[in-house]
C-alpha cells in the first residue's frame, strides 16, 4: 500500500499514433511508463505473453520493461494516443502517511488493460494534452502537468468505479450458486449474469476468489456434502443428490478428489455427533476444522438471523440446533439428540456442570481459556485434528498481519480507549486478557491511552471516563439506546473525543473475536470500518 505524494509525476510525451489494417509491431520494451488509449480500429496486443483486445475506449497502462507486441486487425486501421511520462519517488515523512485504495498507478491490483467507460473526458483531456506539448513556455509545461494529474485522476475513478460494479456483478453469481447448487447450475450462463463476456467474467472471477467458476461450485457442493455426510441419518445417495450430483459414482470421484477421502471414509472418520452448550460460539472452532455441531448455542437478542447464530456462521450451521444460551438450557433437550460428545462450559443461567456430567459419561465440562487459540487447540486435541487447528491459527496470523499494516496510519494517529455500555455498566477494556483487547490494541496495533494498563475490563462513572479524556473513543458492543443515552449526557460533551467528533461506534454486535470464523469477520469488518471513517 503506498502512500499519497510518495510519487510524483512528469509528463514527457503525448502523440496520436495509427496502425494500418494487418500492421504488426514488433517486439519493444517500453523505458517509461505509459498510457495507450484506443481510439478506433481492433486488433490484439500482447503485453508480456498476455493477449489482450484492442477495440475503441480500451486503455494500457505500459510499465518500463514490459514485453510488448501489437496487430491490427485484417479490415480496419488502429487509431490511438500514446502518453508517456516518468514518476519520480519522493521522501516522504512518517507522520504524512495515511490509507490509500488501490489505483491504476500503484499497488498489487494495478490493472494492465481496461475498458473506458468515460471516454469523452478522457478523449477531451488527451487532446488537451497534446496541445499542450505543442505550446513553450513554463506555462504551457505546468497547464501540462496538470492536465496530466486530471487524466490519471479520471483513470483513477474510472477504474474504481468499474471494479466496484464487478466484483457486485461477481458477487451476484457467487451468491446464486451458494443457494443453488443443488440444482443444475449452467456455469456458461453466469457471465451474461454478470454483465460479462465470458473472458473477463472468468479472469475477475479467478481474482476474487482464486478459483474459476465450476471449481467454485464443485467446492461449494462438496463443502454442503460435507455437513450432510457429518449427520450420519444421511445416505451417500442422498447427499449427492441433495448436493446437485445425479450420479452417485461420480459424486464420490469428485469428493475424494477435493477432500482426499471418500464419502465413506470421510462418515467414518469425522462424523462425530457434537453438542455444545456454551457462552461463546464453540461452533466456531468445530467448523473450522470440517466438523458441524448437532446443537449449538445461539443469542437471538444479539444475532441479526432467523437462527440466532451470527450472520458469518448461520449458513455454514445449516441442520444445526439452536440452543438459547440466553436462558437455562436443560440436558434432556441436548441428550433427546443423540449425542456423541458435549462440550459444556458453565455460564449465565447454565452453572450446572455436574448436573450435566451426572447425566452423562460424555459431556466434557471446562471453564474456558484466555486466548481464542487456547480453545482451538484443546477441541482440536479432543477431535483428533491438532494440524488442522494450527493450519487455522495461522491463517488467522497472517490476516492478523495484513489487517496491521492497512491499519498502521490509523492506529499511529493518537491515543484510542475502548469502552463498552453493559447493563447500565461503563465499561473500559483492558491492554491485555480478553481476545477483544488482544485483538485491538496487540494485533491492529492501537495504542491506548496511557492510564489503560489495566487487563480484562474495568467498570468506571461517566466522571472518570470525564478525568481519563480520551483522545479518542471506540464503543463496542453496545445497544444503540444506551450509547445515545449517554452521548446525552453533559457530562459527555466534555470529553475531548465527544468535542473533537472523535468517536466511533461501528455496527459491532456479532463481531466476536473469539473464534476464527468470528475473528476472521471482525478483522474484515473492523478494517472496513475504519478505512472509510479515518479517510
Amino acid at each position: 500500500m503506498r502512500a499519497p505524494f510518495e510519487f510524483s509525476y512528469a509528463l514527457v510525451s503525448c502523440k496520436r499514433h495509427s496502425f494500418q489494417a494487418g500492421f504488426r509491431l514488433r517486439p519493444i520494451r517500453p523505458h517509461t511508463v505509459a498510457l495507450c488509449y484506443i481510439t478506433k480500429g481492433s486488433g490484439t496486443v500482447l503485453i508480456d505473453d498476455t493477449p489482450h483486445d484492442i477495440e475503441p475506449g480500451a486503455c494500457f497502462m505500459l510499465q518500463p520493461g514490459m514485453f510488448i507486441e501489437a496487430s491490427a486487425a485484417q479490415d480496419n486501421d488502429v487509431h490511438f494516443f500514446l502518453l508517456q511520462y516518468i514518476e519520480v519517488k519522493l521522501p516522504v515523512p512518517e507522520r504524512n502517511i495515511c490509507i490509500k485504495p488501490a489505483d491504476p498507478q500503484h499497488g498489487e491490483s494495478r490493472p494492465i488493460a481496461f475498458l473506458i467507460v468515460a471516454q469523452v473526458t478522457v478523449l477531451s483531456v488527451l487532446e488537451q494534452l497534446e496541445q499542450s506539448m505543442l505550446e513553450r513556455g513554463h506555462g504551457a509545461w505546468l497547464r501540462g502537468q496538470a492536465m496530466l494529474y486530471e487524466l490519471l485522476y479520471v483513470l483513477h475513478s474510472d477504474y474504481e468505479s468499474q471494479k466496484q460494479n464487478r466484483n457486485e456483478s461477481i458477487q451476484r453469481t457467487i451468491d446464486f450458486m451458494e443457494q443453488h447448487y443443488m440444482e443444475r447450475v449452467k456455469v456458461g450462463k453466469l457471465p451474461d449474469m454478470a454483465g460479462m463476456t465470458s473472458s473477463s467474467y472468468c479472469r475477475a472471477f479467478k481474482r476474487k476468489t482464486g478459483m474459476t467458476p465450476g471449481e467454485y461450485l464443485t467446492n461449494v457442493r462438496v463443502q454442503r456434502a460435507k455437513d450432510l455426510l457429518a449427520m450420519s441419518n444421511h445416505s451417500i445417495k442422498d447427499v449427492a443428490q441433495g448436493v446437485g450430483f445425479q450420479d452417485e459414482l461420480y459424486f464420490s470421484r469428485v469428493f475424494k478428489k477435493s477432500a482426499g477421502l471418500s464419502p465413506t471414509i470421510y462418515v467414518k472418520k469425522y462424523g462425530q455427533r457434537i453438542a455444545i452448550v456454551s457462552k461463546l460460539f464453540l461452533q466456531d472452532h468445530l467448523l473450522a476444522l470440517g466438523i458441524k455441531p448437532i446443537a449449538a448455542p445461539s443469542f437471538p437478542n444479539y444475532c441479526s438471523t432467523a437462527s440466532g447464530f451470527p450472520v458469518y456462521l448461520h449458513h455454514l450451521l445449516h441442520g444445526t440446533k439452536p440452543l438459547n444460551a440466553e436462558q437455562h438450557i436443560h440436558p434432556r433437550e441436548v441428550l433427546m439428540m443423540a449425542p456423541d460428545y458435549i462440550l459444556k462450559m458453565n455460564f449465565k443461567l447454565n452453572q450446572d456442570n455436574q448436573v450435566w456430567t451426572d447425566m452423562t459419561a460424555n459431556t466434557i465440562s471446562f471453564d474456558g481459556f484466555d486466548s481464542w487459540h487456547g480453545y482451538q487447540r484443546y477441541i482440536a486435541k479432543m477431535v483428533g485434528k491438532e494440524q488442522e487447528a494450527e493450519a487455522v491459527i495461522r491463517n488467522i496470523a497472517y490476516m492478523e498481519e495484513q489487517a496491521k499494516e492497512i491499519l498502521r496510519p490509523i492506529t499511529r494517529t493518537g491515543k484510542w480507549t475502548i469502552v463498552r455500555i453493559h447493563e447500565n455498566d461503563l465499561r473500559i477494556q483492558g491492554i491485555s486478557g480478553h481476545a477483544i483487547n488482544d485483538l485491538f490494541y496487540g494485533s491492529f496495533g492501537f495504542q491506548p491511552e496511557a492510564e489503560v494498563t489495566h487487563s480484562f475490563y474495568k467498570c468506571i462513572a461517566l466522571s472518570e471516563l470525564v478525568e481519563l479524556n480520551p483522545e479518542r473513543i471506540i464503543i463496542l458492543w453496545s445497544q444503540r439506546d444506551d450509547v445515545m443515552k449517554l452521548q446525552s449526557n453533559p457530562l459527555w460533551r466534555e470529553l475531548r473525543a465527544a468535542r473533537e467528533n472523535r468517536v466511533y461506534v461501528p455496527d459491532s454486535f456479532e463481531w466476536d473475536p473469539w473464534g476464527p470464523f468470528g475473528r476472521a469477520h471482525m478483522i474484515r469488518e473492523s478494517v472496513k470500518y475504519f478505512q472509510q471513517q479515518c479517510r
